[in-house]
């Protein structure tokens, strides 16, 4: 699996299963202790964290029964809430995305980094093994990723995709890149070295003994979140712009979700609009609805 995946489980596993499971063994569960705790969720979480506790849940009972530790499922028969509502996670509009990068005019860097999540839709993961030999004249190509500092090759065979760069995106790559040292490495170097033990796939081994990338969670914690408060604006997670983009591209593109989804990389068009597609906002609806009157 790959360190994404596995990062997931492990988080879902230590905040939510470990607790429940405890000493109850294999055996002895039963589905209506499944039901229970998922009811119990919906005090305190949404339908889509409800929805991956179920699923790895459900995945470690299939996995014992593959191995022959258990004759047959009891996940199978766990009910999922009907009263879980939907997660309000927050995103950004690409309004809200100008106003941020307008916030961090001293440094072209992080606004290329908040210009990448909130108008390319990339993964915090996706930005930071950006390379200079990934960007041409007319589109930004994902081949990589780095998860937990392992360089790997993405999670899916949908995530290895190419962006067409809008205008939003050439501005600050191109300034960017004129304040660089280097434009044939990383694009988001830092002074670190990146060693063998830290790469996971095989063909990017050569990279081995080179620059780093940079750490992205601290430059948003140190730089760009304390930047955009001053500002008086509110900072929200970097994930956040990948939602804003996925809203974004739908609502501008009058309903095109497989736009969003091939440029989100998602393998399922359910994961597009279920997950991260938010509700239209009042502006495009007022639009919307003044385009049926005409």
């Amino acid at each position: 699996m790959k360190p994404s995946t596995m990062r997931g489980y492990r988080q879902v596993w230590s905040q939510h299963l470990a607790g429940h499971f405890g000493k109850r063994t294999l055996q002895e569960y039963r589905a209506a202790w499944g039901s229970a705790f998922l009811r119990s969720l919906t005090a305190t979480q949404g339908r889509n964290t409800i929805r991956h506790v179920s699923a790895l849940a459900s995945s470690i009972f299939s996995n014992a029964v593959a191995e022959q530790r258990l004759r047959g499922n009891p996940w199978v028969d766990v009910q999922f809430p009907e009263s879980a509502e939907p997660d309000t996670t927050p995103h950004y509009t690409w309004g809200e995305a100008e106003d941020v990068i307008s916030a961090l005019v001293d440094r072209v860097d992080c606004q290329l980094v908040i210009a990448l999540a909130c108008f390319a839709g990339l993964r915090p993961n996706e930005i930071i093994a950006l390379r200079w030999d990934d960007v041409d004249s007319e589109w930004l190509h994902i081949r990589r990723g780095m998860v937990n500092g392992k360089l790997d090759t993405p999670k899916t065979r949908e995530s290895t995709r190419d962006i067409p760069l809008l205008e939003q995106l050439r501005v600050p790559l191109e300034l960017w890149r004129q304040k660089s040292k280097d434009t044939s490495g990383w694009i988001f170097p830092s002074e670190g070295t990146l060693t063998a033990e830290r790469i996971i796939a095989p063909e990017m081994q050569h990279l081995a003994g080179g620059p780093s990338p940079i750490n992205l969670n601290s430059l948003c914690q140190k730089v760009i979140a304390p930047a955009v408060r001053k500002a008086g604006l509110t900072w929200k997670p970097l994930k956040a712009g990948r939602t804003g983009a996925c809203t974004a591209i739908i609502e501008g593109s009058n309903g095109n979700a497989a736009l969003a989804q091939a440029v989100l990389g998602h393998k399922s068009m359910t994961t597009t609009l279920n997950i991260y597609k938010k509700p239209i906002s009042p502006a495009n609806l007022l639009a919307g609805m003044k385009a049926l009157k005409s």
